[in-house]
């Protein structure tokens, strides 16, 4: 039997993926993703409008094109709207929520022929399994916390994922070296709110120990996802930036640059305190990737709230952004809240943001015009001729794909390695920069 994945969403959703892969190839199914399959496998985002939507078009999409197929739709869609599945229950054959997706072979093993639709509450068991191989990932990704006990006011996330909750350090460092043992030079450490890591764990354990645990891998980088500028403690960034093993690339969630709309979104921070932050790890890390998330139109979002925000930004020395217009979630207390912004407004002010940021990712790549990136390569991308990798620093880099590359890349672990890339110039919008293997040119 042959089965493909789709996964739609954050980079914890990618690492719950790997565990479903592992499972079915431990069972005897043959993975083939982007091909005709038996079983199709989908799992699912719920964060915004736009990714419930993208949800519903690949589910009916992959109907259409597989009519004898099983379908399984899990994770946070089916999690926010068990009770409000009419669009796509009559496309899917098995319907799972956050809690029992990795129980999923079991259900198809089941053999049952009526549709299954099973959704339990968010609940504090950690969902886990050990895996030595990313099938598609260069860069293999770590899920070490899930949940979040934040409760922002727009935010669908606690109520689909639960509570905080971590995985043991012990079990964290078993699975690095199964990593390492396998050839990879950098692991993504992630979570739902990273920060909180080890605080439901009866243990002297919290992400700066962790982080001081993994410098023993002195070969091996280890990037961290997104950190909650209310768990981003002056230790913890000094311990980043202390560690040579760590990427140089903080992302950090803005939200908004107006003290007003962070008060009503239920974010812990003022701006200044949030610039105080960024610009303590500015000063101490050169060349290092500051990255954010913006909500825009945000209900209590006025025109003054909105230029604070712009102002705030275009001040702060941001390598990129990410923009999300503002969307009702189900559930969330930011649902009672009349929305002021009609759609083509809350267009317009993404269309500036948008433009703000890449004149910002612009202006951070040219920096390194001429210099020497370590890049590690991702194995999906070998398109129109050229190679895509990510630098240290989360610079996305281009490079030509010629005979001498094509010759190293037989070797089975040219897609794990670090190579050294000269940046020669950056894309029009800023998306990549463009350089040379400096060994092999």
């Amino acid at each position: 039997m042959t089965v493909s994945f789709k996964t739609i969403g954050c980079k914890l959703n990618k690492v719950e993926t790997v565990f479903l892969q592992t499972a079915f190839e431990e069972a005897g199914y043959e993975i083939k993703n982007n091909e005709k399959s038996d079983i199709y496998i989908i799992n699912t985002c719920t964060v915004t409008q736009s990714a419930d939507s993208q949800v519903k078009q690949v589910v009916r999409r992959l109907r259409r094109e597989n009519p004898f197929s099983l379908i399984a739709v899990v994770g946070c869609f089916v999690q926010a709207n068990y009770n409000n599945l009419e669009e796509i229950i009559e496309y899917g054959n098995i319907f799972l929520g956050v809690n029992n997706k990795l129980k999923l072979l079991s259900y198809i093993n089941s053999n049952s022929n009526n549709k299954i639709v099973d959704v339990k509450l968010p609940d504090n068991n950690f969902e886990f399994k050990f895996f030595d191989h990313c099938s598609n990932l260069s860069r293999p990704i770590i899920k070490l916390q899930d949940g979040c006990n934040f409760n922002c006011s727009y935010c669908v996330i606690p109520i689909v994922r639960g509570k905080s909750r971590s995985l043991h350090p012990d079990i964290v460092m078993k699975q690095i070296e199964k990593l390492i043992s396998k050839g990879y030079k950098e692991i993504v450490l992630s979570g739902i709110n990273i920060g909180d890591y080890g605080r439901n764990l009866d243990l002297n354990i919290d992400l700066s120990r962790l982080l001081y645990k993994l410098s023993k891998f002195s070969d091996v980088r280890f990037r961290l996802t997104s950190i909650e500028p209310m768990s981003l403690t002056e230790g913890l960034i000094e311990t980043i930036v202390s560690l040579e093993n760590i990427c140089p690339h903080f992302h950090i969630p803005l939200q908004s640059g107006d003290d007003f709309v962070l008060e009503s979104m239920g974010r812990k921070y003022t701006v200044k305190e949030y610039e105080n932050k960024l610009l303590k790890i500015f000063s101490l890390k050169e060349g290092v990737c500051l990255g954010t998330d913006v909500i825009v139109g945000y209900p209590k979002e006025t025109s003054k709230s909105f230029e604070n925000t712009k102002k705030f930004i275009n001040e702060m020395p941001f390598s990129y952004l990410h923009i999300f217009p503002y969307s009702t979630r189900r559930g969330t207390k930011a649902e009672s809240l009349k929305e002021i912004l009609s759609n083509a407004e809350k267009k317009k002010r993404c269309s500036i943001i948008k433009e703000l940021g890449q004149r910002k990712s612009i202006n951070y790549k040219k920096l390194f015009v001429g210099k020497n990136l370590k890049v590690i390569f991702d194995s999906t991308e070998n398109h129109r001729g050229l190679l895509k990798g990510v630098s240290e620093n989360y610079i996305k880099v281009l490079v030509k794909y010629n005979e001498k590359i094509a010759n190293v890349s037989l070797k089975d672990d040219f897609f794990k390695q670090c190579f050294d890339v000269v940046v020669s110039e950056i894309s029009e919008n800023g998306s990549f920069a463009f350089g040379f293997l400096s060994q092999i040119n």
